[in-house]
């Protein structure tokens, strides 16, 4: 590996480790599912985060059903799509 690749994908991980550092518990965030072709939206409310494990627990808002997620998108990320 030439060193601009390992320090490409260094920041990438500082810069996820700060996204995932940034969540609290009670933070909305937005699942992404893809149904029929189409990608849909659950708006969740954080119950648990494991950084570590790049986890968390959420409540689906709209669906009254808690889910374990690997990927979100925060509220500002979901506006923007």
């Amino acid at each position: 590996m030439k060193p601009a690749e390992f320090y490409e994908i260094m920041i990438r991980f500082v810069d996820e480790q700060k996204r995932w550092k940034s969540l609290n518990i009670g933070d909305i965030i937005y699942d992404a599912q893809c149904r029929y072709g189409d990608i849909d939206y659950h708006k969740m409310k954080i119950l648990e985060i494991d950084i570590d494990e790049r986890t968390i627990k959420a409540h689906d808002v709209t669906g009254n059903h808690q889910d374990t997620l690997h990927g979100f998108l925060t509220e500002e990320e979901f506006k923007k799509v």
